[in-house]
């Protein structure tokens, strides 16, 4: 009788250790889904900072592209006001007419441009947000995931011990 008593203690106690290790593993499973969300938090940090560098790089451009707009209508209206004066004609009616609509143009061409280089960073740290947003919600669905994981194993192992 002592042995048949001990043979059903040895296998509760074996079905028990394996929805222990279950259990456990159900845990391990979790912990890692809550690493995994901490580490796509990090790398959308990594590419956020990609991302603003970037910007400031295109906040660059534009200085560059401004003063390169800027030297060209300089000397656009140098060699404009050479020739005219070179021809003996004052710089009044249609000549300066003709250099005001060029100098006009030159700027509403640099204006453009500087309006699409602002639209484009604008565009840039808005991504920038977006990758840090994803990030947060990785750790967020991370820590969901791994806590459901625990739970599920956590129900699984009373299931089979009767506890």
């Amino acid at each position: 009788m002592a042995s048949s008593s001990s043979n059903s203690s040895s296998s509760s106690n074996s079905g028990g250790g394996a929805a222990g290790a279950q259990f456990a593993l159900s845990a391990l499973q979790g912990l890692n889904s809550i690493f995994a969300g901490y580490a796509a938090k990090y790398e959308s940090k990594i590419n956020a900072e990609i991302l603003k560098g970037k910007a400031a790089m295109i906040d660059i451009q534009k200085g560059f592209e401004k003063r390169k707009y800027q030297r060209a209508m300089g000397q656009a209206l140098s060699t404009s006001t050479a020739i005219v004066g070179g021809m003996g004609v004052k710089m009044s009616g249609s000549p300066l007419a003709a250099i005001l609509d060029m100098q006009t143009e030159m700027e509403l061409d640099m204006n453009i441009s500087q309006f699409n280089l602002e639209q484009q960073k604008r565009y840039t740290l808005q991504e920038a947000k977006n990758e840090i947003r994803i990030g947060k919600q990785a750790v967020r669905s991370g820590w969901t995931q791994g806590l459901m994981q625990t739970l599920q194993g956590g129900v699984n192992y009373a299931q089979a011990t009767g506890k």
